[in-house]
């Protein structure tokens, strides 16, 4: 496993968030972390992170023990992410925010004395092509559609040249058409060899593109195993739907 978490729980004052969680991601594998709102999804790729601090357990990457360290400090290893809100810099062109994914694993931090660097720059150009967008490299991010900006935030995690992607809800308010645009890019990551952790509510979306499926429900891991055959267990289809509902869906 290159990411292992072993009884991870976070809490905030007497509201425990996650409870106790222990799974691995497989090198090179597709996997999806799901749940209804507010069961703790967002919360615990937060700890991995490293941008919420741990309760309890232990986070290993690639061997080993990273619980204690910061968000940088996780990412120049190999760990990156997207976020469910748009965090583009307005001020920049695209091309400039994806190249900050890049300086991220820099310790020299010299985009903020000097701009960008040349480097930096042609890591931009590769992950804007790999994701197909090339062509709004020079536009700002506020000129451009929804679904390209979460594209954008993409290609600047894949300019850090990550080993493990961690996606929070990538699809969030995409339109049909865009979804199987954004399911088609995971795919070919998953090709090219990297590791994804797909956080979403939507079940549906997830069960065409994972090898392994994560249930969480109350913070803690419901079930977890093959996507088709973990989503169609009761306790999930009842997290998912809720009792009242299940037992309609059984009678229909």
């Amino acid at each position: 496993m290159i990411l292992e978490l072993d009884e991870v729980a976070v809490s905030y004052g007497g509201v425990h968030a996650v409870r106790g969680v222990s799974l691995g991601l497989r090198e090179g594998a597709l996997h999806a972390l799901v749940g209804p709102n507010g069961s703790g999804k967002t919360t615990l790729i937060n700890a991995v992170s490293r941008l919420t601090h741990l309760s309890g357990g232990t986070i290993t990457f690639d061997g080993a023990d990273v619980s204690g360290l910061r968000p940088h400090q996780v990412y120049r290893r190999g760990l990156a992410r997207t976020f469910q809100g748009i965090r583009l810099v307005e001020d920049l062109t695209v091309r400039e925010n994806v190249a900050l994914g890049f300086e991220g694993r820099t310790p020299e931090a010299r985009w903020f004395r000097r701009g960008a660097s040349g480097a930096a720059l042609s890591a931009a150009d590769e992950a804007l092509d790999r994701l197909g967008i090339a062509g709004v490299a020079a536009e700002r991010p506020g000129e451009l559609p929804y679904g390209v900006q979460r594209r954008v935030e993409i290609a600047r995690a894949l300019a850090g040249d990550p080993r493990v992607l961690l996606l929070d809800e990538p699809v969030a308010g995409m339109g049909a058409a865009e979804r199987v645009e954004i399911g088609e890019t995971l795919r070919q990551l998953r090709a090219d060899g990297m590791t994804l952790l797909l956080v979403e509510h939507d079940l549906a979306f997830v069960l065409g593109l994972a090898d392994q499926l994560f249930v969480l429900d109350f913070g803690t891991l419901l079930a977890s195993g093959d996507p088709h055959e973990t989503a169609a267990l009761p306790a999930v289809r009842t997290a998912f739907l809720g009792p009242e509902e299940r037992r309609r869906d059984r009678s229909a």
